[in-house]
């Protein structure tokens, strides 16, 4: 069949290329012709592959159509022609299609562009389509089927249904992952005895484990799912353990600890934690004689020690294990790696080897247990034409050229890879990467096929690795291997090259270099790097230094001698914003030890390259092959090189000695005292002076007198020269002021530019920053100051530590917080310090999830002699058992008040009444909550606590007055309430609108003209448009209630808009009749009104004619507006009785007795209620106009005041004009004082009797 339509496609295009060379077509696009009509699948190159198949059975026909992808498809009938059409092009055969079916199917044919098959249908059918993945359904019934359509076949519905449960597992799965990620680390304690290693797995509170031990493999499974930090257990595994790992999926999450040989392992339940003892053997020694001697021997009995380096050398010395020990010459052992191919290939090879070759022992080797898991990545090159493949050689006796190349990850087990196309070049553009996890740290090897100059440098948490090659390196064999240690990774290439960011989740020291071949052949510099990460620095960096050339002004440069330099990169740091130059440098590895700060740039610390930070625009860099060189137009702004060589030496000593320290603190106070002095006075110099007076202040500090430290440094510092400041004496009185609160002068002077970057200057800044409650930036600069603390006296160490660890609290860095504890722990804690880092303990145990424990710690505090720290113990405990549901709000707030009154003037109170206001507000005491809150505001105006307690007010304050929740208040007590806390009124529109509800408040407590004051305010000043002509409205109404019709007017006028139409147009009018109506104006008022329509229009009218006594008028405006009310028998409301009263006074005033007949024949039978019906009896009673009755119902008629009647109407009829809602038609009927209505007419009970 193949042959036929190559043929046939060869004869056409012969057929079809003489005719165009007939007609003269020149050779080109004949050339271009044929090769289309000879290849017409080639334009197709992309179409989806499939095959169709097609049956009639059971009464109807079946197309089945499978494609090797999922596309979407459309079946449509238009005439005779069954249409399906596809999204994207497919090649399906279709020609063989009609045969199968020719009772239903004459012709098939498939689009030439693939998009659509065509069907001519012999007869007429129905069609149903079902899509079952890649497969597509299409039925065809006859005309007269009947019955629901054919079903899909059962093994495709089984198909469809495990598709399905394999898709839900996966999003249950990733859900948990998900969710697991979000919580934080659950923390593994690990702890070495004398002859087994305890894990302590601290779960949070319904936290479900269940285990299983079998073929060598423990299996910890626990519920929900829950991430864990896994170092501290990995780097005390003992020998017997091959490897530990967790894998958290839809069930739980789960650990599997692998073990060897014949283990003894025990694990039970206790409380809230779970317990894993691991039994070893002890190889040699006894476990306490190996303490004994890992221990130092301490010169003093009894003295604290500072912060120990733990190393993960130091750690398994001490425990007398060997903890995943890599051989002597650096490289993996053998048991469970494979060996890491060499960058370079030349020729594929296939890596599949027999057994033989790939030896593996389950053994440790040496009594030493095997090596830690390695991942091998290498980056695939880029696709290439295929050629034929070599005879596959072992890879273990290739030669380096003839090394694989990687398709692929490549695990430790002898997997096969796929052989790579022997084209020129594709091996040699893979990047390997190697990620290993060991005891003595995180090792990342990278490959590559030529010398590769880069750079390392650190910022914030975050190292930076920049690589001179854009070859993408696989980032996520470092998130995999990292696990706990490593927050967050990504990578972002740059011009020439890529970069790599690692976040740490805790302080590790890096180090670079050329690394170890693997082979026996030698590797050019640079086509290997090794990057690790350990506690103690594995291989130092060379130091570069900056030399200044300042021969020249107008040429001034710094010039960083750097041999191998490679490129110039620009990249933004996303934590600071800052733009950073990186130029990166071949082996060995050298970088600034330290900050160094420049007037136009610095130069950053980094362990490899040159790191330069630019402050001014247009720093210029050159590179050259031997140095790195810095200038600008004009030259630097630089000192002479030699400006201050004295403070070289003041600079290698250390600011607090460790000995000095504990020499202070332990001699005699007043000998000690009279020594120090009496240096200070024979001081013949002032250098002498100086340095006496700061071992005098150094006395003070170390006996924790930080103030008396600080006078005498005040006085010192006095003494100095502006700009000639000793810079120990800067740093001390830096350290005095933080510790007493002056933090601004401790800022001050760190900023001096005799201190820069040295001195371990960023250690005191976050001791500043602390003391300043920036907490954020604290945390920052604490983290990067670590190992800075750890060479502190242990009386110093504290105050900073504990500093460090409230950082890390209030930033939400728990995992940072319990590691300053431990630090704590370590040092040793004075009693004096103890209530306020238990309460610190106790913040970090709730914060983990330990309740009860943040409770008893609490307790613990508050029942303490330290009085601040108690009641910051006890505003934790209260709110912990608010959350807990332990404490009633009535007790909770009685609690709060109390210490409210007893602690004042700090920000504990702060955070008390920002509590109360809580608590106030749920008990609906809101006048309390905003005086707490404008308390609070006044006490710390600068506390983040202060500013949220002021949102919260702000918030509060717009639901009581823009909201219903006010309406609730009595009037008065919301009016006081608003004026004694109108600050908080919202800027904007919603002030405006509250401004407004306001002055309908003071409306309805009839304080008219402050609620006239507010509006015209808004008027005059704050409104524009319509806006503003609608809140006249509203004004001119109130000045209608205040009887002020002329200020009404003036209100309305002023406002005018020609072109205002609609409804708030005739409100004006109505408005602006009435009050002209009020002032005597009567015809001009009727003239406003005369186009208007509407029931409000004909009662004004109404009360016009009878302000003008035109009282048949009036009566006859009354009877229009109740129309045909009378043919209702409802009874009538108390308003409507009072109107038709009023109508037949008029009619009778009028002297109309056919009106009064009218009348009384409409509504006489309404009329219910005696009083009412002997008035309208009396009123409409013929001839009754000179009775003393009628007389006394008429003149009460008189004085009958319709403007309530009118504003009620206006009310009703126009919703805006008041920022209240409506009234319901029910509180209408249920009014107890109708407007309009008549006074009670007294003696119409005489009245009845005398007839």
């Amino acid at each position: 069949m193949a042959r036929t339509i190559a043929a046939g496609c060869w004869l056409q295009a012969r057929v079809r290329a003489r005719g165009l060379l007939r007609g003269c077509i020149p050779p080109i696009v004949t050339a271009l012709l044929l090769l289309a009509v000879a290849f017409p699948h080639a334009s197709r190159a992309q179409a989806v592959r499939g095959e169709a198949s097609f049956a009639a059975a059971k009464g109807f026909a079946r197309l089945v159509l499978t494609l090797d992808e999922d596309v979407d498809s459309e079946v449509t009938v238009a005439g005779t022609i069954l249409v399906i059409r596809f999204k994207r092009p497919v090649d399906i055969p279709v020609d063989r299609l009609s045969e199968a079916v020719p009772d239903y199917v004459g012709s098939a044919r498939r689009d030439p562009d693939g998009s659509a098959i065509r069907l001519a249908l012999v007869r007429k059918v129905s069609v149903n389509t079902m899509t079952a993945g890649e497969r597509v359904f299409i039925d065809l019934m006859p005309d007269g089927w009947k019955g629901p359509p054919p079903g899909l076949p059962p093994e495709v519905v089984r198909d469809l249904a495990e598709r399905a449960r394999a898709a839900e597992r996966a999003l249950r799965e990733q859900r948990a992952l998900e969710a697991a990620t979000k919580r934080p680390p659950v923390r593994v304690r690990a702890s070495v005895q004398p002859t087994f290693v305890r894990y302590v797995f601290e779960l949070p509170d319904g936290a479900g484990v269940s285990s299983a031990l079998n073929e060598q493999k423990l299996s910890l499974l626990f519920k929900p799912a829950l991430a864990f930090d896994l170092a501290d257990v990995r780097l005390v595994a003992p020998a017997n353990v091959a490897s530990i790992a967790q894998k958290i999926a839809s069930d739980g999450s789960r650990i599997e600890i692998k073990l060897i040989g014949d283990v003894d392992v025990h694990s039970f339940r206790e409380e809230k934690n779970y317990i894993v003892d691991i039994g070893f053997q002890q190889a040699g020694k006894d476990l306490q004689a190996s303490l004994a001697e890992a221990q130092p021997a301490k010169a003093e009995a009894g003295k604290p020690a500072g912060i120990p380096r733990p190393t993960s050398e130091t750690i398994a010395k001490q425990a007398g294990l060997t903890v995943g020990p890599s051989p002597p010459d650096g490289k993996p052992a053998p048991a469970a790696t494979t060996p890491e191919p060499p960058p370079a290939v030349a020729a594929p090879v296939v890596t599949e080897k027999p057994a033989s070759s790939q030896p593996v022992s389950s053994q440790p080797v040496s009594g030493k247990p095997a090596a830690e898991k390695q991942v091998t990545v290498e980056t695939p090159p880029a696709p290439v034409a295929k050629a034929a493949v070599p005879e596959p050689v072992p890879a273990k006796q290739a030669p380096v050229e003839n090394s694989p190349a990687g398709q692929g990850p490549m695990v430790a087990a002898a997997k096969p890879a796929p052989p790579a196309s022997p084209a020129k070049g594709s091996a040699n553009d893979a990047v390997t990467l190697t990620a290993v996890r060991r005891s003595d740290g995180f090792r990342l090897t990278f490959g590559f096929d030529h010398p590769t100059p880069a750079a390392l440098f650190r910022s914030a948490d975050a190292v930076w690795l920049v690589f001179d090659s854009e070859k993408p390196v696989d980032i996520d064999v470092i998130r995999k291997e990292g696990g706990s240690l490593i927050t967050d990774i990504d990578r972002r290439a740059v011009e020439n090259g890529q970069a790599i960011r690692i976040r740490l989740t805790r302080p590790q020291l890096v180090s670079i270099s050329a690394g170890e071949p693997d082979g026996s052949a030698p590797v050019a510099p640079g086509r290997r790097w090794e990057v690790v990460f350990a506690d103690v620095v594995q291989k130092p960096s060379r130091a570069l230094t900056a030399q200044r050339n300042v021969v020249d002004r107008n040429h001034a440069s710094v010039t960083i001698p750097l041999a191998g330099t490679g490129r110039q990169h620009r990249i933004v740091d996303p934590d600071s914003g800052n733009a950073l130059m990186v130029i990166t440098a071949l082996p060995p590895a050298q970088g600034f030890v330290r900050h160094q700060e420049f007037v136009e740039f610095a130069l950053r610390e980094s362990t490899h390259g040159v790191v330069i930070e630019p402050k001014a625009d247009d720093i210029a860099v050159e590179v050259a092959p031997d140095k790195v060189t810095v200038t600008r137009p004009g030259g630097l702004t630089l000192s002479a090189a030699n400006s201050a060589p004295e403070r070289a030496t003041t600079a290698a000593r250390p600011i607090f000695d460790v000995e000095t320290w504990e020499k202070d603190s332990n001699a005699d106070f007043f000998q000690r005292l009279d020594e120090l002095v009496d240096v200070t006075v024979a001081a013949n110099s002032d250098d002498a002076r100086t340095a006496a007076r700061i071992d005098l202040a150094r006395f003070y500090m170390a006996r924790g007198f930080y103030h008396e430290a600080k006078a005498v440094l005040d006085l010192a510092l006095s003494e100095q020269n502006s700009g000639e400041e000793d810079p120990v004496l800067l740093i001390v009185h830096s350290v005095a002021s933080s510790l007493t609160n002056y933090t601004a002068a401790a800022m001050r002077d760190l900023a001096n530019p005799a201190i820069g970057a040295n001195y371990d200057s960023q250690l005191w800044k976050a001791l500043a920053l602390a003391r300043q409650r920036k907490w954020a930036e604290a945390r920052e600069k604490f983290k990067n100051a670590q190992f800075a603390i750890s060479a502190l006296p242990a009386g110093l160490q504290r105050p900073i530590v504990a500093e460090a660890m409230r950082a890390s609290l209030e930033v939400g860095d728990y995992s940072g917080a319990a590691a300053r504890s431990s630090d704590l722990d370590a040092i040793g804690v004075p009693d004096e310090m103890k209530p306020a880092v238990t309460v610190m303990r106790g913040r970090l145990s709730e914060a983990l999830g330990r309740d009860k424990d943040a409770l008893a710690q609490y307790e613990e505090a508050m029942a303490s002699p330290d009085r601040q720290a108690a009641t910051e113990a006890q505003i934790h405990d209260i709110a912990l058992r608010q959350k807990r549901d332990e404490i009633k709000p009535e007790e909770a707030l009685r609690d709060l008040e109390t210490l409210s009154a007893t602690w004042r003037g700090d920000r504990l109170e702060v955070q008390t009444l920002k509590m109360l206001m809580a608590l106030y507000t749920d008990a609906g005491r809101y006048a309390e909550a905003l005086a707490v809150a404008k308390t609070a505001t006044k006490l710390e105006p600068d506390y983040a606590v202060s500013r949220q307690i002021q949102d919260d007010a702000s918030a509060l304050f717009a639901r009581l007055f823009l909201g219903a929740k006010g309406d609730d208040l009595p009037p008065v007590d919301a009016l006081a309430m608003f004026y004694d806390y109108r600050d908080l009124t919202p800027i904007g529109r919603r002030g405006d609108e509250m401004i407004r509800r306001l002055a309908d408040r003071l409306v309805g407590i009839d304080l008219l003209d402050q609620a006239a004051d507010l509006l015209q305010y808004q008027v005059d000043h704050r409104l524009e448009g319509a806006a503003r002509a609608q809140v006249a409205a509203r004004l001119a109404m109130v000045y209608l209630m205040n009887r002020k019709p002329d200020r009404a007017i003036a209100a309305l006028r002023t406002t005018r808009i020609a072109d205002l139409a609609g409804e708030l147009r005739q409100q004006r009018l109505l408005l602006e009749a009435r009050a002209q109506s009020d002032i005597g104006r009567r015809d001009l008022a009727l003239d406003i009104i005369s186009n208007l329509t509407g029931r409000e229009a004909i009662r004004l009218r109404s009360d016009i004619y009878w302000a003008s006594r035109r009282w048949r008028d009036a009566s006859e405006q009354i009877e229009l507006y109740y129309g045909d009310r009378w043919r209702d028998f409802k009874p009538l409301t108390a308003n409507e009785k009072s109107d038709i009263i009023r109508a037949v006074i008029g009619y009778a005033l009028a002297e109309d007795a056919l009106g009064l007949a009218r009348f009384r024949e409409k509504y006489a039978p309404l009329m219910s209620g005696t009083a009412d019906k002997i008035a309208f009896d009396t009123a409409s009673k013929p001839a009754s106009d000179n009775s003393a009755e009628f007389e006394q119902i008429a003149r009460m008629a008189a004085k009958v005041d319709t403007l309530d009647g009118f504003l009620r109407e206006m009310k009703s009829r126009f919703p805006d004009m008041t920022a209240r809602p409506p009234l319901s038609p029910e509180a209408v009927k249920t009014d107890s004082s109708p407007t309009g209505a008549l006074p009670q007419i007294v003696g119409l009970k005489n009245v009845e009797a005398s007839r």
